[in-house]
């Protein structure tokens, strides 16, 4: 079976990296950047002690754009298993193009799961099950200019 292409470019993930900084300086802690394997972007560290695992998007959209936020169901049971496991929380960071904010993941059945996804790629793996997370469950994080 053949390995799907990585569409994140250096310029994703230097702006999830920017994101991950502010994280870090408004929560007062550490953020580290896990190895693709894990399947979830950082994991957060208060005197180098799991305190949370991360997932980091950047979208270019206003956060009131959408009434939900769509992400990857297996996304979601990727980090709950690691949070289940851990007994630390998983969150999801958004940073829209006006904002930035976060919500605590605790279970995909909190969430309506509908077959969708991107259509502008041309790749049939871009369709799958995802979760719409209601924008009002999301909590602004308060980032200095």
């Amino acid at each position: 079976m053949a390995s799907r292409p990585l569409y994140e470019t250096g310029n994703d993930l230097t702006r999830e990296r920017q994101v991950a900084d502010d994280v870090s300086k408004v929560w007062n802690c550490k953020v580290r950047k896990m190895p693709i394997s894990y399947r979830i972007d950082y994991a957060v560290f208060e005197k180098n002690a799991l305190v949370a695992w991360l997932e980091i998007k950047c979208r270019n959209n206003s956060m009131q754009a959408y009434p939900t936020y769509m992400i990857s169901a297996d996304k979601i049971m990727s980090g709950l298993d690691l949070a289940k496991h851990t007994n630390s929380p998983f969150l999801l960071v958004v940073k829209w193009s006006d904002c930035m904010g976060y919500t605590k993941i605790n279970k995909l059945t909190e969430y309506q799961i509908e077959f969708k996804g991107r259509a502008d790629r041309n790749d049939p793996n871009d369709m799958e099950p995802v979760a719409l997370i209601p924008i009002e469950n999301f909590e602004r994080i308060a980032v200095a200019a």
